[in-house]
């Protein structure tokens, strides 16, 4: 009961000093009194993550599947923090944050143009997200224009991804290019954890707006891996999917992400 009563009277002490800083953001004074001290930092940004799928080979007759691929997928991140001045120009930024991405993409093929049937049909998503501490190293260089600070970043989380791809191919029959159906459905879901290093470029204006740019590299731990689905080729028939990998792979991930920021 006591430890309780403590968290909530530290939160509600932090949230009031967020409150009484976050009042003075977009001052014009900003610079002058705030620039090179400890202060509060919330950001949100786009990423692109280049993620490696670990789905069982396929070959058909409008769709393959490598064993080692990757998916390219689209989303965004949150992060909110403190920035502790060191002196010197440096500083020392904590902060707690996550990401989510997903990119859904679907395909339909006609047997013509004047045709309207559909023979072979695809569809794809991808998602994967994670949540995580993150410490970096800042250099702040001050000019007339845009204060620059660029950083080192490192950190560490736990997230997991989803991996759905379905093709299907009717077949075609009463032709001397007679084919069989084809199907591939399978989704692949992946519990990891991970550590990240991350170099960027943060612009900051006199005001306490921040832009950022920058490029992480995720060394994922995959913990579990669970296959599910239904296979079939040319002339076979269907058949589970099975893991195309162990579920202990060491994996390594290439993010990049763009940003917007606000110091107060």
């Amino acid at each position: 009961m006591k430890k309780s009563l403590l968290l909530t009277m530290l939160m509600a002490s932090i949230g009031t000093a967020s409150a009484a800083e976050f009042m003075e953001f977009g001052s014009k004074d900003f610079k002058k009194n705030k620039l090179k001290e400890s202060k509060w930092i919330f950001d949100t940004g786009v990423n692109f993550v280049e993620y490696p799928v670990s789905l069982p080979e396929f070959s058909g007759t409008h769709e393959s599947v490598k064993e080692n691929s990757n998916a390219q997928i689209f989303g965004i991140s949150l992060g909110f923090g403190r920035e502790l001045s060191i002196g010197g120009g440096f500083s020392s930024t904590i902060k707690v944050g996550g990401f989510y991405s997903k990119t859904l993409e679907k395909n339909v093929g006609q047997a013509a143009e004047d045709v309207d049937i559909d023979l072979a049909e695809k569809y794809n998503v991808n998602m994967v997200y994670g949540v995580d501490a993150t410490a970096s190293i800042n250099y702040l260089i001050e000019n007339s224009v845009i204060n620059i600070q660029p950083f080192v970043e490192f950190g560490a989380g736990t997230g997991a991804s989803e991996i759905e791809k379905k093709y299907s191919f009717r077949g075609v029959t009463g032709s001397p290019t007679s084919s069989a159906p084809e199907l591939y459905d399978v989704s692949v879901s992946e519990a990891f954890t991970y550590a990240k290093t991350s170099v960027g470029l943060s612009f900051i204006s006199d005001t306490g707006i921040v832009s950022y740019v920058k490029a992480t590299r995720l060394a994922l731990a995959v913990n579990s891996r669970k296959t599910t689905g239904t296979i079939q080729t040319q002339g076979n028939s269907k058949v589970e999917a099975e893991n195309a990998a162990s579920a202990q792979d060491e994996l390594e991930v290439m993010s990049a992400s763009l940003g917007i920021g606000f110091l107060f």
